[in-house]
């Protein structure tokens, strides 16, 4: 079995001139990865979960001819895998953001059998490589800039999004961001933190210029780069002189928001459970899941009323008697019960749900629905 090394390309830029190429950028990687178990959900989530993506548009892969393919779903990923051989082992993937523009370019199951003719040599970049296993991760450094000072550049720009958006309430001059697109979403966030309203008088791959609307504030930002220091920086700052609270913000869009409350959404209880029989078959197919969000969990732990109800058709299929044990036990983990001693489960009169609790939480009270006792009086 031949294992792959699957680099995942990140913060970098598409550029189309002279011809389509990613610029600079990160990358990370998955190494002596069988590809047998390359999936389209896992490559996305990595995008996702592990390099801060809100969502992933397209997913790109860089063919040994210099071609770029898009990989859509698992079909296209069997495409890809189907190339894989002692001579191409090595997958280079990319990906554009939900809040990005996307790129035109071929879907791989479309490919015309050229997807391997040649390798390719220094194909649209002058980056060099350079392996640490340490970190398992790989940087490309570039010739124009010094490797430490890359390093440094790229440590100083880490910024957390907390509650209270504390790394995002400051601007200062010379303070450096990888990009436009990154210093856009600074700015996004610091107009969130401080609640002010920006607008931007320019902007495009150079430069960035905002403003303040309210009535006799003098902010001025301009940001744009040079050839100094990598990536842009703040050049011009004139700062804000109590121009009160923004209650409309046009500034923050959606994107901004999913990015303030990816964190808190990713730190509720998830568990999804894949078909065993399909799994057996080389397959992945759903089977079910179970999502508590931390607010019901802090809620319901908070010494709220001692009441939960269930619904057998929202919840899950009523004809799966073991899905409502499973539900029942991870619902046991996220609030922390013991056998239910004091707890009130309400409910339809449905026999697996009613068994379930039963099993899991036996010194739980079990009380119906007033529509389903109606409904069984008059069937009486």
């Amino acid at each position: 079995m031949v294992e792959v090394t699957i680099y995942f390309h990140h913060d970098g830029e598409w550029l189309t001139s002279p011809e389509l190429h990613y610029d600079r950028g990160c990358v990370t990687y998955w190494k002596g990865y069988d590809p047998d178990l390359i999936s389209f959900i896992d490559l996305v989530n990595e995008y996702i979960n592990k390099l801060g993506f809100v969502g992933v548009q397209e997913l790109i892969e860089l063919a040994p001819t210099g071609k770029y393919f898009e990989i859509i779903g698992d079909e296209g990923v069997r495409t890809l895998t189907s190339f894989i051989s002692t001579k191409y082992k090595s997958i280079h993937l990319f990906a554009t953001e939900d809040c990005e523009l996307s790129v035109d370019v071929t879907d791989i199951i479309m490919h015309d059998g050229s997807f391997l003719l040649s390798p390719i040599v220094n194909e649209g970049t002058d980056c060099s490589e350079s392996e640490d296993d340490s970190t398992n991760g790989m940087v490309f450094s570039c010739s124009d800039y010094d490797t430490d000072e890359l390093e440094n550049f790229v440590t100083k720009k880490k910024r957390n999004i907390t509650d209270s958006l504390q790394d995002y309430k400051e601007i200062v001059k010379g303070m450096a961001f990888k990009d436009i697109a990154e210093a856009k979403q600074f700015c996004k966030l610091y107009a969130l933190a401080k609640k002010v309203e920006l607008v931007v008088v320019k902007s495009d791959k150079k430069r960035l210029r905002y403003t303040c609307v309210a009535n006799g504030c003098p902010f001025l930002l301009l940001i744009f780069g040079d050839l100094t220091t990598p990536g842009v920086s703040v050049k011009t700052l004139v700062d804000h002189i109590e121009c009160g609270t923004a209650y409309d913000n046009s500034l923050v869009d959606y994107s901004t928001i999913a990015l303030y409350f990816k964190d808190k959404l990713q730190r509720s209880d998830i568990v999804i459970d894949l078909s065993k029989e399909a799994l057996s078959n080389g397959k992945r197919k759903f089977l079910r899941m179970y999502i508590c969000f931390k607010a019901m969990k802090l809620g319901f732990k908070s010494r709220l009323r001692p009441l939960i109800g269930l619904d057998a058709w929202a919840v899950v299929d009523k004809k799966t008697k073991r899905t409502w044990t499973w539900f029942m036990q991870h619902l046991q983990h996220s609030l922390e019960l013991q056998n239910g001693e004091g707890l009130t489960f309400i409910s339809d009169m449905q026999k697996g749900l009613l068994k379930a609790v039963r099993t899991v939480l036996p010194e739980a009270h079990q009380r119906y629905y007033a529509r389903h006792i109606e409904a069984n009086w008059c069937k009486r």
